[in-house]
């Protein structure tokens, strides 16, 4: 039996994008699509690609619009243009269902018709609108950590920026409102090293700060901090051996891939929160028919989920 290692694809999607792929299987094999989250790439799969690339699926992982080796997002600036309405148009073109777009792209660029689906945090959405959308396509779906589900109501109310205001009138910043602030881009990519560890680790269940967050002492950090504090000043690097899942190997390819994009575009899905939040409220109510897994650690730091979910 052949023993296929990972090798890197470009697929034009389309949609604008020539997304940067992780590949490993044979192509003639069920296509098997891994959507990585913040801060990770398509390489963060490198382990699974390489399960199911030899389990007889064709595994792909791409990096998805704002990240790593994919081109085509990047903003073009017109002089001829009104700026404000500019930049407005290219922050939304990391909306839900554009990133959508890039992946139903994505799937026709690879000469597939159907696919299953996989999606790890900011993954995990897109992989959900993927099927909810176009079910014809992606027919099975797996969601790591991040449960998702469609609106419940039809409503003006503007709960998240509520959210948002509550928050910093206690004197609380989300991490959210945290990577949109203008000065946050800088800061990160003064140490992108230092960030990328700092953020793998405090949200894994190795961390202390994860462990806090999901005790009933306290339910803040990683997610949320005091206004006054940094992400820097209130996570948490790893001491020796404390994060061996992650190598240095792996972390100096992640490093390069940042250093392409310098978060940039990555920060723009969560600008488009609240836009997503409205344009899915076009599927209130409506219920999935697809099989549908959720993979969720006890001790997940981003989401606590309510006891009548399915945790594998």
């Amino acid at each position: 039996m052949s023993c296929f290692e990972i090798t890197k694809r470009l697929v034009n999607t389309g949609n604008g994008l020539i997304m940067n792929c992780y590949t490993c299987g044979n192509e003639k094999g069920p296509l098997f699509l891994m959507l990585h989250g913040f801060p990770e790439i398509g390489w963060s799969y490198r382990h699974q690609l390489r399960y199911f690339g030899n389990k007889g699926f064709y595994a792909v992982a791409p990096d998805q619009r704002g990240y790593g080796q994919t081109k085509g997002w990047e903003q073009k600036k017109d002089k001829d243009q009104d700026q404000d309405k500019d930049e407005n148009s290219y922050i939304q073109s990391f909306d839900l269902f554009n990133l959508v777009k890039d992946i139903i792209g994505l799937t026709y660029g690879l000469k597939y018709e159907k696919a299953i689906i996989m999606g790890h945090d900011w993954g995990a959405p897109i992989a959900f609108w993927c099927s909810m959308i176009r079910p014809d396509i992606f027919q099975k779906l797996i969601l790591l950590s991040n449960p998702c589900s469609s609106p419940n109501e039809i409503t003006i109310e503007d709960t998240y920026t509520n959210a948002m205001k509550e928050l910093t009138s206690k004197g609380m910043i989300h991490y959210h409102q945290w990577l949109c602030s203008p000065k946050t881009i800088d800061e990160i990519n003064q140490n992108i090293g230092n960030f990328l560890k700092s953020c793998l680790f405090s949200c894994s269940s190795s961390s202390q700060m994860s462990k806090s967050f999901s005790s009933e002492k306290n339910q803040l950090a990683p997610i949320m901090w005091p206004i006054s504090q940094s992400w820097f000043e209130i996570s948490e690097l790893p001491k020796e051996n404390e994060m061996n899942w992650f190598s240095e190997n792996d972390l100096k390819i992640y490093i390069e891939n940042w250093k392409e994009t310098n978060f940039y575009g990555s920060i723009n899905w969560f600008k488009n929160i609240n836009r997503e939040r409205n344009l899915t409220q076009l599927y209130t109510k409506k219920n999935f028919k697809f099989p549908c897994y959720l993979l969720q650690e006890s001790m997940i730091s981003c989401i606590k989920c309510p006891k009548k979910n399915l945790i594998l």
